[in-house]
């Protein structure tokens, strides 16, 4: 078994934070409060906590990669070697088309200048 790392760690304990829902299609949705905006899709639980688990390792790589503050979760702290932390996880750093907000309102912002007219 590979050696687990303090990433590895945060990820675990991001995931059992995760919420849940069905949506009307049947398709679940899965969101991590603590996470701004990671969100996971699928057709199954199964599918979407893969998917979700993806997008988390993609916004915590980027998160590192810039220097953006993470939430404690756990008691796990991926800021305080933050110079030295994106050296330390070994999956590969997401593209660079993905786009992160800095709260709940640019988020908003952002959904309302691309809202198609009805």
């Amino acid at each position: 078994m590979p050696a687990q790392t303090v990433v590895d760690a945060y990820i675990r304990e991001a995931l059992a934070r995760a919420a849940y829902e069905t949506l009307d299609d049947g398709t679940i949705a899965a969101s991590i409060p603590d996470c701004f905006g990671v969100l996971g899709f699928g057709a199954s639980a199964a599918e979407c906590r893969r998917n979700l688990a993806e997008r988390l390792e993609q916004w915590v790589s980027q998160s590192l990669a810039e220097g953006r503050p993470l939430p404690v979760l756990g008691g796990v702290d991926l800021n305080a070697g933050q110079a030295r932390a994106p050296g330390t996880h070994q999956r590969p750093a997401p593209p660079a088309a993905t786009t992160q907000f800095d709260g709940p309102e640019a988020f908003a912002a952002a959904l309302t200048a691309h809202e198609r007219p009805r």
